[in-house]
């Protein structure tokens, strides 16, 4: 195999100036910056978990940013200077255009596993889904709502978080689930069928649409039941984690 026209490439320490002057002097063509995904990496910073291998900066001959923007972008958020791998290379207007590893290619598990997980972590403020994945797989796998999930019409994954939240409130919450299916008819739109089973008492959908699944979850279960209780479950998984974040703020 021959590799061509990289000159060189070094692993450089790069602190919020440096990668504030790179982002300054950024090529053209590239991609629109994604301030969620920038959230992201800034989080992994500030925790520790940022690997150098796992993402480069590219710079054209002249030390123009040709890639990296975002990294460059996270540190300068974090303001915290990490290691990280600088590629000089010319710039080609078709860099980085392959197609980003999910979640669930990461880690090896199923759409739905990663989903759901991803799901449960926005609700107690995990917007990474790697760290969201390394703390709900494994009460996912135990309750077995991975398989409840598939259920028809409650296929969805925000009623996978319900069914989660549930479970972890000492309930059956791949039960819930199950009888919720036999009280409905089969339809494949899920969204609309959450809030159906909540009889409209919460018409949301979209970006609410997990609210309203831990809403219909909180009728199943327990009529006194809250969605901050809900929550408070999801975030038992992990105490320590969310105690330090507390206290960081």
């Amino acid at each position: 195999m021959t590799v061509q026209h990289i000159t060189k490439s070094v692993v450089s320490l790069i602190g919020p100036k440096e990668a504030q002057v790179l982002l300054d002097r950024s090529h053209g063509g590239q991609r629109n910056i994604s301030v969620d995904w920038v959230r992201v990496l800034a989080d992994r910073i500030r925790r520790g978990v940022w690997d150098q291998n796992a993402g480069f900066v590219c710079v054209d001959e002249g030390g123009r940013l040709t890639d990296g923007q975002h990294r460059c972008s996270a540190i300068v958020a974090a303001g915290i200077a990490v290691p990280v791998v600088v590629i000089q290379t010319p710039w080609s207007a078709y860099r980085d255009d392959t197609r980003r590893r999910s979640l669930s290619d990461r880690h090896g598990v199923s759409n739905r596993v990663a989903a759901i997980a991803r799901l449960a972590g926005r609700q107690v403020g995990i917007q990474d889904g790697d760290a969201a994945l390394s703390v709900f797989e494994s009460p996912i796998a135990r309750y077995k709502i991975d398989t409840a999930a598939h259920a028809t019409p409650w296929g969805c994954s925000a009623a996978g978080v319900g069914a989660l939240a549930a479970s972890l409130s000492g309930h059956d919450g791949a039960g819930c689930i199950d009888n919720l299916c036999k009280a409905m008819p089969t339809n494949s739109k899920q969204r609309a069928l959450i809030v159906r089973a909540s009889r409209n008492a919460i018409a949301t959908t979209g970006n609410g649409q997990t609210d309203t699944a831990l809403a219909v979850f909180c009728a199943a279960i327990d009529s006194r039941a809250t969605l901050d209780a809900m929550r408070s479950s999801l975030m038992s998984v992990s105490p320590e984690r969310f105690n330090n974040k507390k206290e960081a703020k």
